[in-house]
């Protein structure tokens, strides 16, 4: 079974490739992130996912 990916990462979908064992299993969970003395800068908006920061963590 090959390793689907959304249209996002297609460029990079090349690099690899995944195959499923039979009898595994595996799952991943988000890891915390917190950064401290960074804001967002205010912004309308775009539809877009990019945001400038301000600060020095």
């Amino acid at each position: 079974m090959m390793n689907q990916c959304p249209h996002r990462c297609k460029p990079f979908s090349r690099n690899y490739s995944v195959v499923q064992l039979a009898g595994l299993n595996a799952s991943i969970s988000a890891a915390s992130l917190a950064v401290i003395g960074v804001s967002a800068v205010d912004k309308t908006y775009d539809a877009t996912r990019i945001a400038s920061l301000i600060g020095a963590p």
